[in-house]
């Protein structure tokens, strides 16, 4: 059978509980089941075990809750499921273990260099850890979720805390290294950072083994079960390093794709993320994998604040960038039976609406991609090299999601292609391609984007893209300076105080909205460059840093240098615009009008007439398209986000009359119908396109239209 007809192809809308022992005395899985099925969900996540079991385990390192008294809580949700029609995934959870169960089996888990065993810091009572070739994590593992499968209704394994960021020093992990390697695993805090690159990338190989086979063991039970892990967020950089796994690398072994996507990190000091991430997410997770269904896990009822809720509207208008790009739902609720039936109730049926538009459309968003007018080059290995959680010292993820929110901010569709697999044919059809900082660029990666452009395409790249290759060593010079016009002069520059970009042509194109100055704002680093010929037009030229105290010697005589810092240049038949500093991380860190119109006008520029949408929609409501690839017809989503200008977001106010117009021959539109919203759109036709009118966008609002074969 075909992996198109299991359940986890079609549009997920799960709801988990994560037990807490003190909720098996009186929970009541059929109220549980009641709750998932008036909210429209289709799946429930609930505890099988590992540190806790949740069942009548008979194996050894059985782990059984007191509070049960009894019970088999997992047979009695497993029954409730079966008999209302709901799928059921156990959450399993091999991270560690309590004293009493390590004293029966120590040689099952990780130990330190010093022979002593690992233990987990973050957690409530100290657990003993195991690792990727533990015995704990693979034998007793797979026994585990062979039982829990052949012996309960279960669809699918949920493997939590699936990564294991310590360094190991068992007997396993030895002899391997040591086969590996040819030497002794390195020693924490011993200083020679490069033994640990060898290491870090033999422990990718156990994490990767340590997947694949507990997958195995899954699907030597059925097909039709599903196997997932939690790995997280799209833009951490040193867990994925120092743990081995990434969903980028695994996307081929869990059968859909989930990553975190929480309102606020699980920390002290609490951050809103990026609005536009579940955006940004469900694209990047269907550019790893098309065929495969993408979910963001988030929290209804509290993240960081486990036991109240996530702000409602902040959550809601979360949820509908989610839905808008066609993902997938997970709504995790970390204590109570379940959203209805805990401390704060607030937000129990949060998701309802969402899930409702989601399984009502499910034909329609079941293999929807995206409209792409432009593609985002996603480039791992630079994120390894140059990327950071930590703002001041990043200088790629948020390079990414700055071009992210432009592009969005611009009405311009886009997806993403990755370095994992690029070839010319993945280029197909793209009408702009987009390098933010992608440093790191192999000499294949740099000739088949030279065909791209010489063959017509366009070409948007900035700062640093191709200065180093692939395993992040320096070059001389840009790969791609033929394609810039440029190449680079040995110099990267702080421009983050007092430099600026002058404007060398003003009736530039990309520069025909910009009046009123002759100066731009310039910020974080910018790389000089040098101009390879005449050919290349020079749209802006650096200025050098201004000290401004005292005032009465804060200024120069000529105010330009003589390096360029934006260029437009003719390759071949296709067009290119190289931006030497940094627009768009500077876009996502600080915001002003000149990055964003910088980067934003470029990207116009480039594309001119060739894209499938405009809108006069306000920047705050953001326009999506997908395309169905089993229907012929386009998806377009509204949603919106306007609200006083403050996170998290405390109410939504409606926009009234919005205007699309979709480039799309006006003789092939059989018909347009809403899905979700208030009236129906109003369309007229025009020649070589048809205009939509929606008279009303409160949160979201979504039609689709039809095309004739």
């Amino acid at each position: 059978m075909d992996s198109s007809g299991f359940w986890y192809q079609e549009p997920l809308r799960i709801i988990q509980t994560v037990l807490r022992q003190i909720d098996a005395i009186d929970y009541d899985p059929r109220a549980v089941v009641r709750h998932v099925l008036e909210n429209n969900a289709n799946v429930l996540v609930v505890n099988a075990g590992g540190i806790f079991d949740f069942f009548e385990n008979p194996l050894p390192a059985a782990s059984p809750v007191e509070q049960l008294h009894g019970r088999d809580l997992l047979r009695e949700i497993s029954d409730a499921c079966r008999e209302s029609g709901i799928k059921l995934i156990t959450r399993v959870d091999f991270r560690g273990v309590r004293e009493p169960i390590y004293d029966e089996h120590p040689d099952w888990f990780a130990k330190n260099a010093d022979g002593s065993p690992v233990q987990t810091g973050y957690t409530s009572l100290p657990l003993y850890a195991p690792c990727y070739n533990s015995y704990y994590r693979n034998e007793h593992s797979e026994q585990f979720i062979r039982y829990v499968l052949e012996n309960y209704g279960v669809d699918g394994i949920w493997h939590n805390a699936v990564l294991v960021p310590h360094t190991c020093y068992c007997d396993r992990c030895r002899a391997s290294y040591r086969e590996y390697a040819g030497t002794d695993i390195p020693v924490e805090g011993a200083g020679d950072q490069e033994a640990f690159k060898t290491y870090f990338a033999w422990k990718a190989i156990q994490a990767r083994a340590n997947i694949e086979r507990l997958r195995g063991v899954v699907k030597s039970v059925g097909e039709d079960r599903a196997y997932i892990a939690e790995v997280f967020h799209m833009f951490h950089v040193a867990d994925p390093v120092r743990t081995g796994l990434d969903l980028y690398d695994a996307a081929d072994v869990f059968d859909f794709l989930v990553s975190v996507a929480f309102l606020t990190e699980n920390a002290v000091n609490l951050t809103y993320d990026n609005l536009m991430y579940p955006s940004i997410l469900t694209r990047f997770l269907r550019s790893l994998a098309p065929e495969k269904q993408p979910v963001m896990l988030f929290g209804g009822n509290g993240t960081s604040r486990r036991y109240v809720m996530d702000p409602p509207a902040d959550t809601r208008a979360w949820l509908w960038q989610g839905a808008a790009t066609g993902s997938g739902f997970w709504n995790c609720l970390f204590n109570g039976h379940h959203p209805g039936d805990t401390h704060d109730v607030r937000n129990a049926r949060i998701e309802r609406d969402v899930y409702t538009y989601v399984r009502d459309n499910s034909g329609l968003l079941r293999d929807a991609l995206p409209v792409a007018d432009a593609v985002i080059f996603y480039s791992q290995t630079t994120k390894i090299a140059f990327g950071s959680e930590v703002a001041e010292e990043d200088q790629y993820v948020g390079a990414v999601q700055g071009i992210a929110r432009v592009l969005t901010e611009y009405g311009i569709q886009y997806s993403f292609v990755s370095d994992k697999k690029f070839a010319l044919d993945d280029l197909d059809n793209v009408k702009l391609l987009c390098l933010p900082n992608v440093a790191c660029l192999s000499d294949s990666d740099c000739e088949t984007i030279r065909e791209y452009v010489r063959a017509g395409g366009r070409l948007l790249a900035t700062h640093h893209t191709s200065l180093f290759d692939e395993a992040g060593r320096p070059r001389s010079d840009f790969a791609l300076a033929d394609l810039f016009g440029c190449s680079y002069a040995g110099e990267t520059v702080d421009s983050r105080k007092d430099t600026f970009q002058q404007i060398a042509d003003p009736v530039h194109p990309v520069l025909e909205k910009v009046t009123g100055t002759s100066l731009l704002a310039a910020g974080a680093r910018t790389a000089l460059c040098a101009r390879r010929s005449n050919e290349a037009e020079v749209i802006l030229w650096h200025v050098p840093m201004i000290v401004n105290q005292p005032p009465e010697l804060a200024w120069r005589e000529t105010m330009r240098d003589e390096h360029p810092v934006a260029l437009a240049n003719r390759f071949g038949e296709g067009q290119v615009i190289y931006l030497a500093g940094q627009p768009d991380l500077l876009a996502e860190r600080d915001g002003h009008e000149d990055f964003r119109s910088l980067l934003g006008s470029s990207a116009s520029y480039l594309l001119g007439p060739n894209r499938f949408m405009e809108t006069d929609a306000p920047a705050s409501v953001t326009c999506t398209a997908l395309y169905p690839r089993s229907a012929s017809a386009y998806v377009i989503s509204l949603a919106n986000q306007t609200s006083a200008p403050v996170r998290p977001l405390r109410s939504i106010v409606p926009v009234r009359d919005i205007r699309l117009k979709l480039f799309v021959d006006e003789t092939r539109v059989a018909e347009a119908r809403k899905l979700y919203g208030g009236a129906e759109p109003v369309v007229t036709e025009t020649k070589g396109a048809v205009e939509v009118r929606v008279s009303e966008v409160e949160e979201f609002y979504s039609f689709a239209v039809k095309i004739a074969e």
